[in-house]
């Protein structure tokens, strides 16, 4: 996943084809779409935290991540291009999402397994080599089955599978922190000088404080502020700067 992250971000080569080339490659060993990931996740680093932008801050009606969402009764949601509401079923919801997060969290995996083919199925013509990472996906999900499969119950077989996803939650939960907790905001930033990009990153990230020894659990993403001011310094050595 570090490495993945660091080739999305262009982090690895420095060259943009050639990154791109190895982490569709490696989807065989994540199962995640990098095309899709790019998406997201750049799309993310121009508009961190605005509302009705960044697709990392868009998950009602689960989850409101400010209350800037109950200031309109909806708005438009320019990267998954909906419109989104307060409505009746989302109020529920989030009245009590401070009891489902951490298990979302724990499943958080399965949702960018999802996001990721939907991405390449639905989006063909805006996905560098669609066919590579399909193909690494289903590798992916072969070897993951099988392992699974090797065990000798169905209870080990689907505990580990729902373990061993779970436990990146330890990872969502540290990424969501870093920016959850900070400023958000309507339309566009980057309009004058109380705003421009890298006011605009200081506002909206925050590193998190973690055990050295668990570096290998945060691949760097601890150091967000860091990561959002220079995205392509690869991971290994944000602690050494930091």
């Amino acid at each position: 996943a570090g490495l993945g992250h660091d080739l999305g971000h262009s982090g690895v080569t420095h060259n943009f084809h050639t990154d791109h080339i190895i982490g569709s490659v490696m989807s065989a060993l994540m199962g995640l779409s990098v095309g899709w990931w790019k998406s997201d996740h750049n799309t993310h680093h121009v508009v961190c935290n605005a509302v009705e932008h960044d697709p990392n801050i868009q998950h009602m009606p689960m989850l409101a991540i400010t209350d800037k969402v109950f200031r309109r009764p909806r708005f438009w949601d320019t990267y998954h291009r909906k419109w989104v509401g307060m409505d009746d079923a989302a109020h529920w919801l989030v009245s009590y999402q401070h009891l489902f997060f951490y298990p979302l969290m724990a499943l958080g995996r399965w949702n960018l397994y999802a996001q990721g083919l939907i991405y390449l199925l639905t989006q063909p013509d805006k996905t560098h080599f669609r066919k590579t990472e399909l193909a690494g996906i289903a590798v992916y999900f072969g070897w993951v089955l099988g392992t699974a499969l090797s065990m000798p119950s169905w209870a080990e077989s689907v505990g580990w599978v729902m373990l061993s996803h779970a436990v990146a939650g330890i990872l969502h939960v540290q990424i969501v922190i870093s920016h959850w907790a900070m400023q958000t905001y309507h339309g566009h930033a980057y309009n004058d000088a109380e705003d421009e990009w890298y006011i605009t990153q200081l506002k909206t990230t925050m590193n998190v404080a973690t055990p050295p020894a668990l570096d290998w659990i945060h691949i760097g993403l601890q150091f967000q502020i860091e990561h959002h001011l220079y995205p392509r310094l690869p991971r290994q050595i944000g602690r050494a700067h930091v």
